[in-house]
């Protein structure tokens, strides 16, 4: 079976779990009905990368699905901040490996105390074959429920993958009835356009109906640092199509996932995507944030 045609539903091995709820069967007791949100993190080394920004989203995200109030962010962050630093340093001790850091945020139904598990994580080996590869994504018309935080109600994304799959498809991505794009099942989409004659590129990603995810707010960064005009707007696939049956127009498209790394798309339906500057972009990254001879991917 060739890699393309396998579930995303990987088996991590999990390293260590740290929990601030100890009564058994009360654990992730929210997280049944949604009201949890997550972040993930990678560890490298002793260094965690982007752990303010992962926190200052997840606590964000927290207060809209009422998991936390106001009065206790400051306090929060701080106690997760140092607890994570100081679980990243003992576990990566007992093994020397690279990891994927899990935080989850959910509330005590029966006493209203909010609860975090933290979970550290080996990467499973299919991951880093999946690196150097691109990906087939098929349109489908739904959207994640809040899609403004991460949270843990995956049954929309696991049902638009599933369908996908099914259509000998990697993955889906999400549009509006009337075609509006807004992001892959669980991460950020972008269209560069390049004008062959111009020989200008603009870099083009939703802004509307999606999760802010960290990797996308360090890619944008990123890009407006090497002189490219990024445009967070309203994006058609229409658009996108009369660029792709223009000859004037090269243009690409990729995802930007948490775990380090930026993915090329080939195919979105039927549509055909050039491959160079999304891996031009998925260079860059690496170059800028991660070290690539810890990483080899």
């Amino acid at each position: 079976m060739k890699f393309n045609q396998i579930n995303w539903v990987v088996i991590w091995e999990e390293l260590y779990h740290w929990s601030s709820d100890t009564k058994e069967g009360a654990k992730f007791n929210s997280i049944y009905t949604g009201q949890a949100v997550f972040t993930t993190m990678s560890s490298i080394g002793w260094k965690i990368y982007f752990l303010e920004d992962h926190l200052d989203r997840l606590l964000d995200n927290a207060l809209v699905l009422d998991i936390i109030d106001t009065k206790k962010i400051k306090y929060l962050r701080k106690e997760l901040e140092e607890l994570i630093f100081r679980l990243n340093r003992k576990v990566y001790n007992l093994y020397s490996i690279d990891m994927e850091i899990k935080v989850y945020l959910s509330k005590n139904f029966f006493n209203n105390e909010v609860i975090y598990n933290i979970f550290f994580l080996k990467y499973p080996n299919i991951f880093r074959k999946f690196f150097k590869k691109w990906i087939k994504l098929k349109v489908v018309k739904m959207k994640r429920l809040i899609p403004e935080t991460k949270n843990v109600c995956f049954l929309v994304s696991y049902l638009a993958q599933k369908e996908a799959i099914q259509s000998w498809f990697d993955d889906a991505l999400f549009v509006e009835n009337d075609w509006r794009i807004k992001e892959w099942t669980t991460s950020n989409v972008f269209f560069s356009v390049k004008n062959l004659r111009g020989d200008n590129v603009r870099i083009i990603t939703p802004n509307r109906d999606i999760l802010f995810w960290v990797t996308r707010k360090k890619v944008i960064s990123l890009l407006k640092e090497e002189g490219f005009q990024v445009e967070e707007r309203d994006v058609y696939l229409d658009e996108i199509k009369k660029y792709l049956s223009c000859s004037d127009y090269e243009v690409s498209s990729f995802i930007t996932w948490t775990t380090k790394t930026v993915i090329p798309v080939k195919n979105i339906d039927n549509l055909k995507f050039d491959l160079k500057f999304s891996k031009f972009v998925r260079d860059l990254l690496r170059k800028k944030y991660w070290d690539l001879e810890k990483i080899k991917i």
